[in-house]
């Protein structure tokens, strides 16, 4: 049986048992805060009181949100706070005392309304009578290595309404305790509330700095702390990534970190000095650690004695060899999703992967140790990957989801459901253009289409397999439509649960596992074709690409035809000299004489009579000077025999094609 789509959800929850889970709350709501607590001054060491009402509005589709706050002060006055964020601008307007202020987010995320993912389930208790009280369920969440805080988060059993959320720790300099109650919560938003008011026009930011009251924008949506982490850190996200990608710039370091003296593994600072006879430039240096690394990963695990994961020993040691050379860097844990083996129907999913992010060239960029260790042939795409690709297979549990370091970043429902692609085929810039759930709802039939902007894909295979193991691949038709792309077409010949493993050589040594998608074919055509098997990829020609660009547009590369006579055009970008080949499939017969073409210095048109019931394959041909390249391979389906009647359309390809 096929699994629920929710497989990384349920890996999360496998750590909690039977537990409840962090969830989420709707996109948009409004809602009335009371903020109550206090906290320590740190000049006066006295304590002080904290008394804030505020009315919030949240748009997390069209990120944007609204706080309204009335601040209490001890002499019984109260100063009112307007402050308006737009993420997709980046801005901050904060209305006070009848000034507007705007600041910069500094690349801010606006976080979704959930439950921290890395939370635990503390208990379930009921607010009110007890036989008909409101169901609360806590969660805890240690923040301490992010805010330095600690929250707890309490939010109704049947809906995830949020109730209540409590932290303390040091903000700011001062130790804060601060509980936000929830009141008078709807799912909609006031008529134009986001409108920006008219004192606030025409001003610009001026400083780059922190909106008021960072607390209230960073801990009260349930844990949601971007700004506040981000500001100091992360001066810029998706800049130009220093890596260069070809293994030949860093040969040479590489080669001395490989060669670095055992009696340098315990010895921190004695091993940096060793990388820096070849290493002079910061990417360099972490190169050199990075190779290092995965190169000693046994060793160092062994003298870990076992008492932490592999993946962080391997993290942790990277923190502390790029402290020593003076580059920053941070251990991240999250999701890691593998391909699967055949036994299963999705990919393997570890729930507590380690990997590092390290700043470079002013900008935050990933290093993953533990994944490069794993496989000598993907070990140069774990350093310093593109974080768009990165994503594919990491997702940070951090309440931070600007460590995605991607420009848009998604959830983790969104993580879950998108394929997986292999990291070889994502190093030579083969993508998945559709579908884009890697469990897809099927009628009738499939399209799956794969992109190869660099033409290095050959060999590309198809496997089609039910849930008891039998092949189906005579029901998949593969086509190219040009030189950089191929549309995979399943049909499957029952309802049932099916597995389309998409395959290819990326290199000239091995078959290599492009992505895997689970169909679940819930309807079924009343008569399905079986496609020939011994050819299998058909439309363009992608060896001669510049005699190929003369076409402009390709046809349907499989066509059915009802009476024998098959009539197309190709349109051309000028006049070609064609030819035809027409091969029946039945018995592999060659029939040229059935087949003619003409050319005009817009079109190619191409007809033939089909004399039996079956498929044909028709190869057209190009001439340039001598000789004739095959361009375009069509598969032609005839559904009733006719008379042998040869289209004569201005020369017989008999002559040329013999």
């Amino acid at each position: 049986m096929v699994k629920e789509v929710f497989v990384l959800l349920a890996a999360v929850a496998a750590a909690l048992g039977a537990d409840p889970t962090p969830c989420c709350v709707h996109h948009q709501f409004t809602a009335d805060l009371l903020e109550v607590g206090g906290k320590i001054n740190p000049l006066l060491a006295v304590p002080e009181p904290i008394t804030i009402q505020s009315r919030l509005y949240y748009d997390y589709d069209a990120k944007k949100q609204r706080v309204d706050r009335v601040v209490e002060n001890d002499d019984g006055t109260t100063n009112n706070v307007t402050i308006y964020v737009d993420y997709t601008e980046q801005v901050a307007r904060s209305i006070v005392g009848g000034k507007c202020v705007v600041t910069s987010l500094k690349q801010a995320t606006m976080q979704e309304p959930c439950v921290p993912a890395t939370s635990k389930f503390v208990g379930t208790r009921v607010l009110g009578p007890a036989t008909n009280g409101v169901s609360i369920n806590s969660f805890t969440a240690d923040l301490t290595k992010v805010l330095n805080v600690t929250m707890k988060v309490s939010v109704t059993s049947d809906d995830c309404t949020p109730v209540s959320v409590s932290s303390y720790g040091v903000m700011e300099g001062a130790f804060q305790e601060i509980t936000y109650f929830f009141t008078n919560l709807v799912y909609s938003l006031p008529h134009q509330v986001f409108h920006i008011p008219a004192i606030c026009h025409g001003v610009h930011a001026e400083i780059a700095a922190p909106v008021i009251s960072p607390q209230l924008l960073d801990v009260i949506i349930m844990g949601s702390a971007a700004s506040k982490r981000v500001e100091p850190l992360h001066s810029g996200l998706n800049g130009d990534c220093p890596r260069v990608g070809a293994e030949d710039k860093f040969s040479t370091v590489d080669e001395h970190a490989r060669k670095a003296p055992t009696s340098l593994m315990t010895s921190d600072q004695d091993l940096i000095t060793y990388f820096c006879r070849e290493s002079k430039d910061d990417v360099n240096k972490i190169r050199a650690i990075y190779i290092w690394i995965i190169s000693n990963r046994r060793h160092l695990e062994e003298l870990a004695k076992k008492e932490r994961k592999e993946g962080e020993i391997l993290a942790e040691k990277f923190i502390s060899l790029t402290k020593i050379v003076g580059i920053q860097s941070k251990m991240i844990t999250g999701l890691h999703k593998a391909p699967s083996n055949q036994s299963e129907s999705g990919p393997t999913v570890c729930g507590n992967h380690c990997w590092n992010v390290v700043h470079l060239a002013g900008n935050w960029h990933v290093v993953d140790c533990l994944c490069g260790a794993s496989d000598v042939s993907v070990e140069s795409f774990y350093f310093l990957p593109d974080p768009e690709q990165f994503i594919n297979s990491h997702f940070p549990l951090d309440i931070d989801q600007s460590w995605q370091l991607v420009r848009n970043p998604i959830s983790l429902e969104e993580f879950n459901q998108a394929p997986l692609i292999s990291e070889i085929a994502m190093v030579r810039g083969v993508s998945l253009l559709s579908p884009k759930s890697r469990i897809m709802n099927v009628h009738q039939s499939l399209d799956c289409t794969i992109k190869d902007p660099r033409a290095v894909l050959t060999d590309i295979a198809v496997v089609l397999s039910s849930e008891d193991g039998l092949i189906h691949n005579e029901f998949v038709f593969i086509s190219r439509t040009d030189v950089n792309t191929y549309v995979i077409n399943a049909t499957p010949p029952f309802a049932g649960n099916f597995r389309l493993t998409v395959q290819g050589k990326l290199s000239t040594t091995r078959i290599e596992t492009i992505t895997e998608l689970v169909l679940l074919c819930v309807s079924v055509k009343k008569r399905v074709k079986k496609f020939p098997k011994d050819y299998e990829t058909w439309g363009i020609e992608p060896k001669f690409p510049d005699i190929v660009q003369d076409l402009c547009d390709v046809p349907r590369t499989f066509q059915e035809v009802k009476d024998g006579r098959l009539d197309c055009s190709i349109s051309t970008r000028t006049k070609l000299e064609v030819y035809a080949s027409l091969k029946w499939l039945g018995d592999g017969r060659t029939l040229d004489d059935h087949v003619g073409t003409e050319s005009t210095p817009s079109r190619i048109r191409l007809k033939s009579v089909l004399p039996k019931k079956g498929f044909y394959r028709v190869c057209l041909f190009l001439r340039r000077t001598e000789l004739l390249y095959p361009v375009l391979y069509l598969l032609v389906y005839n559904k009733k025999e006719v008379s042998k009647d040869t289209p004569r359309l201005g020369y017989s390809n008999m002559e040329v094609l013999v």
